[in-house]
């Protein structure tokens, strides 16, 4: 398969809204790691991480009746 069917076929599949959570919280070691090694996260990423937090929740609570056991 091409770059570009790879493309398509993402963008096909996210269209589809799968179960998953599309908001990603990215990190850095610049930016998010005191010499390299201290993980000190900045306030930039506290939109993204209640964005995925929440996507996460509903995916959660919608599957939630798939996890439960018969006769409970």
């Amino acid at each position: 398969m091409t770059n570009i069917g790879i493309i398509l076929g993402r963008l096909i599949t996210a269209g589809l809204q799968p179960p998953g959570v599309r908001t990603q919280v990215s990190r850095s070691l610049a930016t998010d790691f005191a010499a390299f090694t201290t993980f000190t996260p900045g306030d930039r990423h506290n939109v993204l991480l209640r964005q995925l937090l929440t996507e996460l929740t509903a995916w959660a609570d919608a599957h939630a009746p798939l996890r439960r056991q018969p006769g409970r």
